[in-house]
């Protein structure tokens, strides 16, 4: 029997689903590679210290969030901080992707704008310039 009575029957639909997906993917010629649930673990805690470091550079900027709009099948997201420098830009980034939902998504945009102390709008270089 697929389920046991007593224990959580999602868990086993899951397992079982992702065990038939390995099984026919292996049955078709395409590598599977297995991951142990020491790797989920190391990769929580990196992603955890990666966290942590992003949020170093980032410790006196407040992140504002808006409420997630829905419009047929999108969500669209909005988060905004203030920033001072390419590098803060870049690590804002990096923080907001490290939220499954945003580093999934299909159309991410990034938008800022960067001004000098006279206020005047300063550009990143070229060499600083990349697609998020």
């Amino acid at each position: 029997s697929l389920f046991t009575p007593g224990e959580p029957a999602i868990y086993t639909l899951i397992e079982w689903i992702r065990n038939e997906s390995v099984e026919f993917l292996r049955e078709n010629g395409v590598p599977v590679e297995e991951r142990s649930q020491g790797d989920a673990l190391d990769s929580f805690e990196q992603r955890q210290k990666e966290a942590e470091e992003i949020k170093a550079k980032l410790q006196d900027i407040e992140i504002f969030q808006g409420e997630p709009i829905a419009d047929r099948k999108s969500t669209f997201q909005a988060f905004a901080a203030r920033v001072t420098s390419q590098e803060q830009v870049d690590a804002f980034v990096s923080l907001i992707k490290l939220n499954k939902k945003v580093s999934q998504a299909t159309h991410n945009i990034v938008a800022f704008r960067l001004t000098n102390p006279d206020n005047k709008m300063v550009f990143p270089s070229l060499s600083h310039s990349k697609l998020y």
